[in-house]
């Protein structure tokens, strides 16, 4: 976190990503109602081999114990089942999964492919 010294939000902090740290970062959107129906939320959960370090000007790289915490992290939060949608891949969480009501529901995205196949186990 830094001051901003200077322009409009003079006085003010701001928070640089993969600035003095090396970052986990998670991000909740919650969910909402699109004509009528129940629109799940997404989340982004993301790590960084590598930060900045100001004022020095360099790069280094992130603890090792980093990776094994976003690991550990994913793993608690995601379930196996992951979806393609073009050149991206969509990870669904274990608690999507575990909610019965999921398969009637809009995915976070409209382009991401949606069906009640995802939520039956694999034999």
């Amino acid at each position: 976190m830094m001051e901003i010294l200077e322009g409009n939000n003079k006085g003010m902090y701001t928070l640089s990503p993969r600035v003095n740290f090396a970052p986990i970062t998670v991000f909740f959107q919650g969910e909402r109602a699109d004509q009528g129906k129940r629109q799940l939320g997404n989340a982004v959960l993301s790590f960084h081999r590598d930060w900045l370090e100001q004022p020095e000007k360099k790069i280094r790289k992130s603890p090792r114990d980093l990776e094994l915490w976003f690991r550990k992290l994913a793993g608690h939060l995601l379930s196996k089942v992951v979806l393609r949608a073009g050149v991206h891949r969509y990870h669904i969480s274990a608690t999507v999964l575990a909610d019965p009501t999921a398969a009637q529901c809009l995915p976070p995205f409209d382009f991401i492919p949606w069906n009640k196949e995802i939520f039956v186990p694999p034999k």
